[in-house]
């Protein structure tokens, strides 16, 4: 460890001062400085020679200047032990053999602080044990990402400066967002040399492995006894108050029992209760914690500061980023050997990644390529999640914490937001259902950290889904168990929201053999209260592989979500008097399939709200995509390369200033494949009269006229799109599809 002298010689002192529980200073004996003295007992001193010096020489004259020192104080009938003390020992070897004549026992700084606390062995054991939920122990290396501050960003080497510091640092985030793994690495990181400049102590320890600890003596000797590392408990006493002894402690929400829902006072009391030993910890450190966990384990900042019994004027509040950026998943990908390009329906949380990276190369590509690779996923993922928390609450049967979950996920369907706070009646009578008893003190801990929920705001300990991939995936499983379990408890209730497309998206993939019932529990519904069931049911028909004759199904006054039918023929079926919030009809075609007298707020596959195909009737039509730019144009990913230049010759020509076009105007800045699609589509207007080409009529060349008579018809098929019929977008869509043949 290469430091300066000034750090080196604090160490030192820190280090005896910790050994024989008295302050260590610099004194001068008998006119001879000394770099730390320690009065043990009035007759008894220990004087300790502090150097980086490497000359072999010149040490043996320290050495001697000792010996000087304790004939010196042997005369005045007092004992002296003496130490000499070297940064580093191996080039001058030999000064232990020469000093053990002299009676001058002789260390390295490391030999010196293992003989007080013998913290290597500590490092290596607890190396070997996971840190909190994060099991990887040295598989993937660390990716960097910012934590956010109050008032600015951190970087672990931030935290890493500021708990040797003396600053503390409170760390918060959802489930799978990497706070155990900053953990393991800012215990790396304290443990290098390197990187601190100093020698510290960092104690990693899991709350959850020390339940029930109300002082900082009992998680102190409970987290060593795990280790097999009892002995060392008096030693990590001794060193309370040195500031190099650092506490890292995860999972403040994982640790003691409360009663939760019961009056305010109570609750915050409990938590002060459960959270007595971290308290204690806070108390004799007063600097050099970080402690980890849920944010929304505490009604507010307030009650956090005041249950972990930090100050907050010498605290640094962070939270976990939700997820990875796209560097930061790519540099974690790359790592580990993954060369996918990451699905964007797939959240970026380190936990997913760390995930992803346990299941081998061909589950990867089934799970996230394949044809069904999403829902199947999030059936991976939602077991992952839940089990990984059940684990902390063992006397829980297994699966409780998911059927919890997707219960929650029906009550928030009563509610006008599927965002929108439940209260804690609500998540106990979910688990009353869920397991058929009421919670226990237990399972009421479990309760308050379920995965994907957060604080609904700061004075409230009402909850609220915070994770829309969760919320769409519970309510897809809800659905499932409806259909599959012939469920008509639900039929009464006044639900309020519709389900996602995602969500129903997943239901059908988890329903493929269960058509038929959906038809019978449709048909049951249509006479019931709940008017949304009915419509996330058939919204599951529509996405069903096999969906598209419907059998003469009629269903009115129900709301959809984001429906798309884009690129099908849908048969025998008549949507009435109900609600859309997105309708895709790109391609759509019609046998027997009827939308009548409906509200649509968006339209997707016409670009004009009056060019709705012959199929749907009545109502309104909010908005759509209108085509008036290149730019607009352009983002229309399902128009083949010549429909997208055919639009824009119309856009250029007939809807844009002027009477004509130049060449240079048309072609501008366009590829070899650009510019023959506009060519062919060029003369093949000019062939059906719809435009003129005038060779060498302008300044630079040919120009291109429209034949203004056609500019509705163009107008026409600018609106309806796929939907046309015209003879013109028929044609160039097959001059495409020859092209690319």
């Amino acid at each position: 460890m290469t430091t300066t002298w000034k750090n080196f010689e604090k160490i030192v002192l820190n280090l005896a001062s910790v050994k024989w529980g008295l302050s260590a200073r610099p004194e001068t004996i008998n006119g001879i400085n000394h770099d730390c003295v320690i009065k043990f007992k009035d007759n008894y001193w220990i004087i300790i020679e502090i150097t980086k010096e490497k000359s072999l020489d010149k040490l043996r004259g320290d050495a001697s200047r000792l010996s000087l020192t304790r004939s010196y104080l042997f005369s005045k009938e007092i004992f002296a032990e003496c130490y000499f003390i070297c940064e580093d020992l191996s080039p001058i070897s030999s000064l232990r053999e020469s000093c053990n004549g002299l009676n001058i026992k002789v260390f390295s700084c490391d030999e010196f602080a293992t003989e007080l606390y013998d913290y290597d062995l500590y490092k290596n054991k607890r190396k070997e044990k996971n840190f909190g939920s994060d099991q990887n122990r040295d598989s993937v290396d660390y990716v960097q990402v910012t934590y956010k501050g109050k008032s600015q960003d951190y970087s672990i080497a931030d935290f890493c400066t500021s708990l040797t510091t003396g600053r503390n640092v409170i760390l918060l985030g959802d489930f799978g967002t990497g706070k155990s793994r900053c953990i393991r690495e800012l215990f790396n990181m304290l443990n290098d040399s390197t990187i601190t400049k100093s020698k510290f102590y960092p104690l990693a320890i899991n709350l959850r492995d020390v339940w029930g600890a109300r002082t900082y003596e009992d998680i102190v000797s409970i987290h060593l006894r795990a280790l097999g590392l009892s002995s060392l408990s008096e030693p990590t006493f001794r060193l309370t108050e040195d500031n190099n002894l650092l506490f890292l402690l995860d999972g403040f929400d994982e640790i003691g029992t409360q009663s939760w829902g019961a009056d305010s006072s109570e609750v915050k009391a409990a938590k002060m209760a459960s959270l007595a030993g971290v308290r204690d910890i806070a108390s004799k450190k007063k600097k050099g914690i970080l402690i980890v966990g849920r944010e929304h384990y505490f009604d507010n900042d307030a009650e956090m500061f005041e249950c972990l019994g930090l100050p907050p004027s010498q605290t640094i509040v962070c939270n976990c980023p939700d997820e990875f950026s796209e560097s930061e998943i790519s540099a974690y990908l790359s790592q580990v050997g993954i060369n996918i390009k990451y699905p964007k329906w797939l959240p970026k949380k380190p936990l997913l990644c760390e995930y992803i990276n346990s299941l081998g190369s061909d589950k990867i590509q089934s799970l996230l390529l394949g044809d069904h690779g999403e829902p199947t996923f999030w059936c991976h993922f939602i077991d992952k999640i839940t089990d990984r928390d059940s684990e902390i609450s063992t006397a829980l049967p297994r699966g409780s914490i998911k059927n919890v979950l997707i219960e929650l996920a029906r009550i928030v369907r009563l509610k006008t937001d599927q965002m929108n706070p439940l209260s804690v009646y609500e998540i106990k009578q979910a688990f009353q259902k869920c397991v058929g008893r009421t919670a226990t003190s237990d399972s009421e801990i479990m309760l308050q950290r379920l995965p994907g929920l957060g604080r609904f705001d700061s004075q409230s300990d009402e909850r609220k889904f915070v994770d829309r991939y969760l919320i769409d995936g519970l309510v897809a499983e809800d659905i499932t168990r409806i259909i599959k379990n012939v469920d008509t408890e639900c039929f009464n209730e006044d639900w309020l929201n519709e389900a996602s497309q995602k969500s129903v998206s997943y239901a059908a993939c988890f329903v493929t053999e269960e058509q038929q019932a959906i038809y019978s529990l449709i048909k049951k519904v249509e006479r019931s209260k709940n008017i949304i069931l009915k419509g996330d049911l058939l919204h599951t028909l529509l996405c069903c592989d096999n969906g598209n004759d419907f059998k003469g199904l009629k269903i009115s006054e129900t709301c959809f979500s984001k429906v798309d039918i884009s690129d099908r023929t849908i048969k025998n079926l008549t949507i009435e008097d109900s609600t859309f919030d997105e309708l895709n009809i790109l391609k759509t075609t019609s046998d027997d399939f009827i939308i009548k007298d409906c509200t649509i707020n968006k339209i997707i596959g016409i670009s004009n709200i009056t060019s709705r195909p012959e199929w749907i009737t009545g109502g309104t039509i909010s908005s759509c995509a209108e085509l008036q730019t290149k730019k607009s144009i352009r983002k229309q990913e399902t128009l083949s390369l010549y429909q997208k230049h055919l639009l824009e010759i119309i856009q250029k020509l007939f809807f844009q200033a002027g009477v004509s076009r130049s060449e240079k105007a048309m072609f501008k800045q366009k590829n070899s494949e650009d510019y023959t699609a506009i060519r062919d589509i060029l003369l093949y207007l000019s062939k059906e009269k719809i435009i003129s080409i005038n060779v060498g009529a302008g300044r630079d060349g040919t120009l291109y006229k429209p034949n203004r008579k056609n500019t509705n018809r163009m107008q026409k098929i600018k609106d309806e799109l796929h939907h046309s019929q015209d003879e013109i977008w028929i044609k160039v869509t097959q001059m495409g599809q020859k092209a690319h043949s």
